[in-house]
Formats: structure tokens, sequence, C-alpha cells
């Protein structure tokens, strides 16, 4: 249907030529000087950019090449020069290289970054055999300039002023070998501009293709991009390691092609160019399907779908090649499933659009982030494209959720009691800005929305603005020195890159210091007008803000524009700070959320001082923004309890696989935090366990040292007679202090993985997989482990499927469960939090097991510990710190079965007066212990 493929690899045109573009000053030149140059006449981006740069997608080779005398004696090579380099920093770069026999490529100097007049030296000897050529007895060195799909002049997304210019450049060798010297006053000289062959291009018509979806299936003509071994004549095929549902096992080539294994494939597929139906539409919608398999395993080979779309305004389709392609800069990744997406792209149209086209695409990405293995798969396939044109009221405005506002915690690192006013928490992006060979964790500084008016003629009236609404934590109220109002708007700014304004995007910010403390909450949203001719329109985001002003309730406001700056700090008298007991981190989206939220509120746990809330924004994105990306231990130290769940991710859980390459931030946060004496944690998740198995000895570690589990598949349906729902139970002896039967859910229309996983160590299993009889013993597979550290008496309970997975057994289904609270409940319990559910005032339950209150708490001079005994025998009653040290032992010896009490004065071991702060007591009888919290105040 007009549809054409395409390798983006192989250029249409080389880049490299001789011109004086940026050559003054190269070398000591003066004007007049010409070099070689990597770029091409693009017209200019916002000022200050100047014409000319490089645009996307370039693999263009400027080459040398020589002959020895003796192809059985060595050849040393040296090479001098100078050059001015301007690429984006971590994804395009400019290589020097020497190649040797089977086109193997040995890079001698990369260049990244930007830098004027470096001087080259480099020294590359050829062994015998290493010669090129039909005689056996050639040398070749070349200059590559390689850039990325996205991000340079061509887009304006990178203005810079070309690829390179070189100049100057000699060339000697040993072994007969003529010398060199090249100033390019008249031309090319020694070098040539050699053409790209390019990877190759494997895109074709399928029918019948198979798939692994659990829950779709489709055998109609779909583009894929599998190497059958003819379709590019000379490559492949290449076959499957794992993933053999392909075609005969056949995959994607993720060896190089027709280039070998130092390149990466880039194909893709491209409308017709079409006619844009009417002037009054002003929005496009682009929506297709797409089969996707890439989970980032351990070997895999990092393959993504990408798409892009052009558009002119010409009345000549054919200016529509002039014209960059724009995207989102965004991969898709996950599955194996079909998905549908679904593209706002008005933003991405030409003023006045009378032509448009798009393209799909699959880019071999992966080795960017350190995946760069052979075990691929058969996808992607493409499928179902449709653009829909539509009228749009008011400006185009988008965002991502990785560009939005992330909860955070003091910018400081600490929390500072003495001196509230040090506890600013900054409000910052979700995404990690830093390149990543930096190795390091940089918040943009601000939020970044996409805006620009629809209308051709139409312009911005005024900035862009966010409109933003406090519920202030009022103990901070004394340190607000920013000036800003708690209730207002900010306007935007334009966004630079590089020192050029980006065009279409908006900077948003709020103070970095003296106006978000902990405990405050912020709603936001954008708002912007369009003006044609005075008729103004203005458009807001999120289009819904029901919510904006109620701050009573969670799950109320769209939870992607609140931020939350924690921890929550309160003091009753002045004087003494207290913390929220528990931390509920979730790394799932916004799916699954509600029924969190749902059990939490049904046991009384969202009650704004029990529990905080910690949100990662678009974690599936691995952007550097979990937990260990924001708080230090000291600052989740005085966090007893946490709650974690990474949904139906399957990969960047607990942010491991983070592509700033800082993947064990966040479990070395959890760990250290895990040391601290008496912490409990429920973490769940259907790729959790399988995620932390591959991705280094932090993630591995905490798998079998803090789970307790080592994982057998992360599929276990094919272990457990296929069941797509299976039922859950616990096993007879289990410290939930209840028995529970739930199905877990996880059938279509989004299947999840759920790891199959066996205890280890000293863990104990706590629940099992009924078989599709209902009887028990028949598998073993833990669903539900807890785990014990013999030193800090830290637990661990965690299970492989997400929390919104457990349905009640014997309703057809129903998502809403009472089960799962009781479930949430009875853990929370067994992680030692029981002093929530036995408050100061209430009758202390029978003698079934041992219990333990302490009243009144805040408590000054002295406290009341009741406690009821199960049997007769050895008890102890002890006071600790929050550093788990012990304050005093308060009973040691015989006690009866029944209660009994002990008081404590407020003083040390030694008779000391303890100070005012947070303590500890416990009521330890054999194995059984029961921990509580209270307060003391001076």
């Amino acid at each position: 249907n007009g549809w054409t493929h395409h390798d983006y690899t192989a250029a249409a045109a080389n880049h490299w030529h001789a011109s004086g573009y940026m050559a003054e000053g190269l070398a000591g030149h003066g004007p007049g000087n010409q070099a070689a140059w990597c770029g091409e006449d693009l017209p200019a981006c916002d000022p200050p950019d100047t014409a000319g740069g490089y645009g996307n997608n370039y693999n263009d080779t400027l080459a040398w090449t020589g002959t020895v005398a003796d192809p059985g004696q060595l050849c040393t090579v040296t090479l001098d020069a100078f050059i001015n380099y301007d690429v984006e920093p971590g994804y395009d770069f400019v290589y020097l290289a020497a190649f040797t026999a089977g086109n193997v490529r040995h890079d001698l100097l990369t260049f990244n970054g930007q830098a004027a007049g470096d001087t080259v030296h480099a020294v590359f000897t050829y062994l015998p055999g290493d010669y090129e050529g039909e005689s056996g007895n050639g040398i070749r060195l070349a200059f590559i300039v390689a850039s990325d799909g996205a991000w340079s002049d061509a887009d304006c997304s990178w203005p810079t002023r070309g690829a390179c210019q070189v100049d100057d450049i000699g060339v000697q060798a040993d072994n007969g070998v003529a010398a060199t010297f090249d100033d390019f006053q008249a031309g090319l000289g020694s070098w040539t501009a050699d053409p790209s062959l390019g990877v190759g291009d494997f895109a074709q018509i399928w029918s019948g293709l198979e798939d692994v979806d659990p829950c779709r299936t489709n055998y109609s003509p779909q583009v894929a991009f599998i190497d059958d071994g003819k379709v590019v004549p000379g490559v492949g095929p290449t076959l499957c390691i794992n993933w053999c549902y392909g075609p005969f096992g056949y995959i994607v080539n993720n060896t190089g092609g027709r280039l070998g294994p130092d390149h990466h494939l880039s194909n893709g597929i491209q409308s017709p160019v079409m006619a844009w139906p009417g002037a009054q539409y002003t929005g496009a919608q682009l929506d297709f399907t797409v089969y996707m398999h890439e989970d980032l395993s351990t070997n895999s080979a990092g393959m993504f779908p990408t798409w892009d779309m052009r558009s002119t305004s010409s009345a000549d389709p054919a200016d529509i090649e002039l014209e960059p392609w724009l995207g989102r800069d965004f991969v898709y990744l996950g599955g194996p499933y079909y998905r549908r997406f679904q593209n706002d792209v008005s933003d991405l149209l030409a003023p006045g659009v009378t032509y448009v086209q798009v393209k799909l695409a699959v880019n071999e990405l992966g080795y960017i982030w350190g995946w760069d293995g052979s075990d691929g798969t058969p996808a992607p396939y493409y499928d179902n494209v449709r653009l829909t044109a539509f009228e749009h009221n008011g400006p185009h405005m988008s965002v991502r959720d990785i560009d939005l506002a992330q909860d955070n915690f003091p910018a400081s690192g600490i929390l500072d009691e003495a001196d509230l006013g040090t506890n600013s928490v900054r409000f910052d992006m979700a995404r990690n800005i830093a390149p990543a060979a930096a190795m390091m964790n940089q918040p943009g500084d601000s939020l970044v929305v996409s805006i620009s008016p629809v209308r051709n003629g139409a312009v911005l009236a005024g900035m862009p603005r966010m409109h933003y609404r406090v519920s202030a934590n009022h103990l901070f109220d004394p340190w607000r020195t920013s000036g800003l109002p708690l209730d207002g708007f900010v306007e935007g700014d334009s966004v630079r890159v590089g020192g050029f304004a980006l065009s279409g995007s908006f900077a948003f910010d709020l103070p970095d210091s003296g106006f978000l403390f902990p405990g405050d909450v912020v709603h936001y949203y954008f708002s912007a007008t369009e003006d044609l001719g005075g008729d103004a329109r203005t458009a807001i985001l999120p289009a819904d803000t029901t919510g904006f002003s109620d701050f009573a309730q969670d799950g109320i406001y769209d939870p992607r524009f609140i931020m939350r700056a924690l921890p929550s700090m309160r003091s009753y008298d002045g004087s003494t700070i207290y913390y929220s007991d528990g931390l509920f981190w979730y790394d799932g989206g916004t799916a699954g959320l509600d029924e969190w939220l749902t059990s939490l509120r049904e046991i009384n746990l969202l009650d704004g001082a029990s529990f905080d809330l910690y949100r990662t924004q678009g974690a599936a994105s691995g952007v550097g923004n979990g937990l260990g990306g924001r708080a230090t231990v000291d600052q989740i130290a005085p966090y007893d309890l946490l709650l974690y769940d990474s949904g139906d991710m399957t990969t960047h859980t607990l942010g491991v696989g983070d592509f700033d390459q800082d993947a064990s931030r966040d479990v070395q946060l959890l760990e250290s935090w895990l040391q601290l004496p008496y912490k409990g944690a429920y973490l769940a998740g259907g790729s959790l366990a399988s995620d932390l198995l591959g991705q280094g000895s932090d993630g591995q570690a905490f798998l079998q040292e803090r789970l307790g589990v080592t994982v057998v598949t992360s599929w276990i349906r094919q272990l457990i007679h296929n069941q797509t729902s299976p039922v859950v139970q616990t096993i007879p002896v289990n410290p939930l202090g209840s028995d529970h039967t739930m199905l877990i859910y996880g059938g279509c229309p989004n299947m999840p993985a759920m790891d199959a996983v066996e205890i280890t160590g000293s863990a104990q299993q706590i629940a099992e997989y009924l078989d599709p009889n209902g009887d028990t013993g028949q598998y073993p597979y833990s669903a539900a482990t807890m785990n014990v550290d013999a030193v800090s008496d830290s637990k661990v309970i965690s299970t492989p499927f997400p929390f919104d997975r457990i349905w009640d057994t014997g309703t057809n289904g129903n998502p809403w469960s009472a089960e799962r609270t009781w479930w949430l409940k009875d853990v929370i319990m067994a992680l030692d939090w029981s002093w929530y559910y036995f408050p100061t005032g209430t009758d202390l339950p029978g003698a079934e097991a041992l219990t333990a209150a302490a009243a009144p708490n805040p408590f000054n001079p002295r406290v009341e510990i009741k406690y009821q005994a199960p049997r007769a025998g050895e008890l102890a009653v002890r006071i600790y710190d929050l550093q788990g040290r012990l304050v005093k032992e308060l009973l040691r010896g015989h006690a009866e079965a029944g209660p009994g009490k002990v008081l404590w004065d407020g003083a040390d071991q030694a008779g000391a007066p303890a100070s005012s702060g947070i303590y500890f007591y416990e009521v330890r009888q054999g194995a059984d212990r029961v921990r509580g919290k209270i307060a003391l105040i001076r």
C-alpha cells in the first residue's frame, strides 16, 4: 500500500567533504583554510546557533589506504592531525579506527562532546595476516562519525557546528608504505568518503507469525525484521538461543549484519507521503500495534521498537524529504505481548501542514546501556497503523512521566531536628539528566513540558504556567523564606540545551530552598493559551483536574501530578520530632496503585501519620529516580516498616538496571536500612526476584540474603500445570497469625510474568501454590517467604506476584478483594508492627500469644508496659534506642502465665535520665517477641 522499507545504517550520502566551514583557526590556520568536514548545510536552529551541523543516523567513513611491501613483516602506522568535534555527549561519537583482515575494526581514539583544536596522535601495528585486500597487503585507517536516531542539528534537539573538522592529517608507516600529508585545500586528497553498505535491510511482510503472548495472537500479515538468511544476501540466518518461536527459529539480526559485530541494526518502514485533509485539522494521533519481546535479560540483544513522523507545509510533497524525522526520543520494551500504542503527535506537525509521513522502526540500542548479547527474539512485529487528523482546541501539551516531579527527601541528605530550616526539599524532575558515562545521579532541576500552538499562524499568548497548591506541614512555616505563596502559579521558561533554546519545550520549577519541607504535598497542573487574531484558546494538562484541591485522600487527583516532600515530620510539643512509622514505595506506575491505597485505608494506615507514600515516576524507564536516587539511609531510618511493589514490571525493579548504569543504588540503600535493628519489609512483584538475579552482585546478594530465595524461572505457570491464576494458601505453620487462601489472578488482557522461587538458607516458606485439584504439597515453589536477619532481627516477607493480583477465591474474579486487605494486615503484623493493632487503652487479647502494650504514650515521667504471657517461663522486658542499643533492662526472670506489668521511669541502665526521643520496648519469652514504640517527652 505504498509503504517502503529502509536500512538507516546505510546512509543515503556520505557527509565527509573538504570545506572551509568552521576551519578558520584549526591547526593555526587563518581565513580561507579548509578541512575535512563531516556535516551538511542545515538551517540554523534558535540563536545563537548558526547554519550548518550534522544529522541523525550518520555512519559516515573517511578512509585512507596504503599498501605494504612485504605482507610477511610487521607494519607500524602513525597518524597525526588536528580536530574540532561537537557531538551529543554519550550518544554520538567520532572515532579513529584501523581495519584489519575480515573488516575487523579497531578503535584507536574516541571523541565525544565538544572540543576545538585538539591534537590527534595514534599508532597501530599490523601483524602478518592482518592485512586487507585480495593481495593481502593493504592497510586502512578511517575517521568515522556515528550518530543515533535523534538529538542533532537535524531536529534542533542538539545544535552544533558540525560533527567534526579534521585538518593537516599526516600518515607515516614503515614496510614500504608511502607517507602522506593532507591539508584539504584542494579536496580530500589521500582520503576518500566511502559509501556505507549498512547492516542490511531485513524488513519483510510475514503471514502466520507465531508469538508467545498468552492473551492474543495474530496470523494476519505483519511487518517484521527477521533475518532468515535470504532477505539480505550473504548475511545470516540468525538463529535463536532461547526464544525459538520465530519462523524456523530465526530471530532479528543482532551481530551487525554486513558490517560485523561492532555495528548495530537500525531498520524501518515508511508510509507513503499523505496529503493532509484540511487546514481546520490542527491535531494528529498516531496509533499502531506492535508485538514486543525485549526483557533486557543478561544476554539480551537490546532491540527496541521506535516511531517517528515528519511533515511539510510545502505544496510539493517531495519537499518532505527536506524535513527531519521527529519523535519522542523514547523506546518501548517488555513483553512478550502485543500492545496498541496511541500517541498524540500534534506538536510534531509543521505549521500549516500539507503533507505527512510516518516511520516505524527497530533499533538495536541496548549496547548503549550494556545489553549487547545474542539471545534475541523475532520481535518486533508491526501491524494496524492509523494516523488520525482532528481539530485541536487550544495549544498542544504533552509530557513524559519521567519529566514530571519526583517525590523527594531533603537535599542535605540528613534530617536535621536541631535546625529545621536546613531540611528544604527540592522540586526536581524524575529523570536523571547526567550522561551514562558520568556514573552519577543528577536529577533535572525543572519539569519539562512540550507546548506548541496548533492553529496555523497562532502564537502562544504569554508564557505557559504551572499552577500549584501546597498542603503544608505547618511545623516548617517559620522557615518558608522563598517568598512564594503556597497557592499560585509560576511561569515557564524556555528549555535550553547546550546554550540553545529548544523550540516547543518549556521548563517549570519551584524554589529549591525555603519553600518545600518534609510533610508537604504539592498538587500541580499546566496551562497555556494560544491566540490567532484575537481568538484565544486555553488548554490544561492534565485535562481532568478533579481532586486538585483535595488533599484529604490519596487516589483522587491524578497521581502523576502529585509531589510529596518526605519524610513526614511532626511535633506536638514544639520540640520533639515524630515520624511516620512506615513507607509505602510503589514502583508499578499507576496500575495497581488504587488496590494498595484501598487496602491501606481499610486498615487505617493512610491517616497522614502512619505511612508515607513514595511513588516512582515512570519506573519502567529506569532513569535513576528510585528511592536510592533521592534518599539516604539516615533519612529513611525513622521508618520501621517498608512496603514495596514493582507491579508487572519486568525490569528496573528496585531501581536495578537503571539506564544511568548506577544500578545498585536502591538495593544498597535497602540493604543498609535492613542492617538497622528491628526493621520490616514486605516486597512484592511478579519479576522482582528474576530481575534482581540478573542485575549484578548487589542484586543477587539481596535476593539470596534478604529475600532468602533462588530463582527457578521467571514464568512459573509451566511448572504448576499451566495454571493461569493459581490458588495460594498459607502453610499449616506460618507467622501471619491466621490462615489465608487467595487466588493470584494472572489472566488476560495483560498476563503478568510471575517468578518461580525456592527458599534458601534459613528463610521460611509461609505460603504455597495449590495444584488444579486444590491439593497441597505438590510444588516446591514458595508463594510467600519470610527471612529474618540473625544480626539485626530485621524481617523481609516477599511474594513473587504483584499485590493487586491477590483476589478472593470463589467470587468469579472480583478484583476488589477483602482477602487482599486481610493478607496485608497479617503481613504487617508478622513484621512485628503489632503495636499499631493493639493501641493504648484497649483490652489485651487472650493468652493465645505473647502480647504487650504501653501507656501513656507519649509519656513523662513514666510509662507502664503491660504484657500477657501465654505460658509460664523466662520473660524479659527491655528498652532500646533507635540505633538498637540497650537502654534499660526492666525485667528478666521467671513469669507465670497471664497478665503482668512493669514501669519505666525514663532512666538508663546507669540511672541517668534518658533524653527525649523515640524508644523501643521489647517483651520476649522464648522465641516469642513483641516490640512497640514509645515517646519520652521531657
